[in-house]
């Protein structure tokens, strides 16, 4: 029976011929009618604002429930670039993994990468911006790609994931810029800590499914409990993921059995592992 096993190193990607073309901000104050899949950090680095004043724009939206349909204000820029100097922290370094990309029977792509975060902070707010380019190295469609977790823990890794439309011309080259990542001093308050208990790891010809449990050993409820099933490719790239969120708040002390299944988007899958993260 397969048994997940510590992720190995990461490795910086060589460097390749795209030019990363820079987000092109929106000079007036607009509004932005939040679609599916959508996120406030996504939104945020669409229009060239920084996530603080974004949210400083639309105090009573909640980054970790925005709906579908949400019409949020844009704030100017030159208002977002005076918050992002006086509140929001230099971003952080990050180890940025070698992406893999996968054709999906629609003609859509997605794109995986992992991210390490070599300091002794916690980081929120990880993000990168993957760009296709053509033999030219010109950019033909770029993307963000968003964490699995909201947090990133010390010397931890995160999965992070873009997907784009069908293009219209072939790509011959991935680029990865890291976005944002700002340090978090103290997780007390933002984080439940959560065990995670893996059972079983069955592999199938395309899939994998996790058994096991979620314990919450803390002393806090765990309003919002997050799990994520990395597929992990031969080559130490990311093959596949699937999210779950439990509707239901995780009580201290309490532990509860998940099942969890996700396919390879094309790559051989040779390992698994399940992540965890409560919020209150």
């Amino acid at each position: 029976m397969p048994v997940a096993s510590p992720s190995p190193a990461l490795r910086t990607p060589p460097a390749t011929p795209v030019i990363i073309a820079s987000p092109t901000p929106s000079p007036t104050p607009v509004t932005h009618v939040v679609q599916r899949g959508e996120t406030l950090i996504g939104i945020a680095v669409k229009y060239g604002v920084s996530l603080e004043a974004l949210q400083q724009a639309n105090p009573t939206v909640s980054a970790q429930f925005l709906s579908i349909g949400t019409t949020l204000i844009i704030p100017p820029l030159e208002d977002s670039a005076v918050m992002q100097a006086a509140h929001v922290p230099t971003p952080m370094p990050l180890i940025v993994g070698e992406p893999a990309c996968y054709s999906q029977a629609t003609g859509a792509l997605i794109c995986f990468v992992a991210v390490r975060n070599p300091g002794e902070l916690a980081l929120e707010a990880v993000s990168a911006r993957v760009t296709l380019a053509d033999v030219d190295g010109l950019p033909l469609a770029e993307a963000v790609a968003e964490p699995a977790l909201d947090v990133l823990l010390p010397h931890g890794t995160v999965p992070l994931m873009a997907r784009f439309a069908p293009l219209l011309a072939r790509y011959a080259a991935i680029g990865v810029t890291p976005l944002s990542a700002y340090p978090l001093a103290d997780v007390t308050g933002r984080l439940v800590p959560l065990t995670v208990h893996t059972e079983a790891l069955l592999s199938g010809a395309l899939s994998w499914t996790a058994r096991g449990q979620v314990q919450n050993e803390s002393g806090a409820v765990a309003g919002r409990v997050r799990l994520a099933l990395v597929l992990w490719a031969e080559d130490g790239t990311i093959a596949g993921m699937r999210q779950l969120d439990w509707a239901e708040p995780l009580a201290p002390g309490e532990v509860r059995a998940f099942t969890l299944t996700a396919s390879s988007a094309g790559a051989k899958v040779v390992r698994a592992e399940v992540l965890a993260e409560g919020q209150p």
